[in-house]
């Protein structure tokens, strides 16, 4: 693993989106199946969520990770970042661009692959891995 960083995001009617610091993306106007995940330039939107504040932690990998044993339902997409910077945002825009994740390259696609679990206090966390399409 090249870097790590947790956060936690106000998640409203299910879902959270994972955004390029360059501002908008296709993907906010993309509906994913409940549950899943859907991916687009510069973001990605991760519906089904159950609670009010999910934990999130970001990986960035220089090669594809192993699943997770901790981690469940993981569904792999890929993603296109401009800056090379991303970040948690809710429906309305709210996020914080300092706790975004820093991955290294412009213009560039990503592997992502978005995992569900349950922290050792009952929280539901979700696990957000990146590494290179290429």
């Amino acid at each position: 693993m090249v870097r790590t960083v947790d956060d936690t995001i106000t998640a409203f009617h299910g879902r959270f989106t994972v955004l390029d610091v360059d501002g908008m993306s296709d993907v906010i106007d993309l509906d994913p199946a409940p549950n899943r995940v859907v991916a687009g330039d510069n973001g990605l939107n991760v519906d089904g969520v159950s609670v009010d504040a999910p934990k999130v932690t970001f990986q960035l990998w220089d090669g594809e990770p192993e699943v997770q044993r901790n981690f469940r339902d993981p569904v792999d997409v890929v993603m296109q970042s401009s800056s090379g910077k991303v970040y948690l945002v809710n429906i309305f825009g709210d996020g914080d661009e300092e706790d975004a994740i820093d991955l290294g390259r412009e213009d560039s696609s990503w592997n992502v692959r978005v995992s569900f679990g349950i922290t050792s206090s009952e929280d539901e966390a979700y696990l957000i891995q990146f590494w290179p399409t290429s």
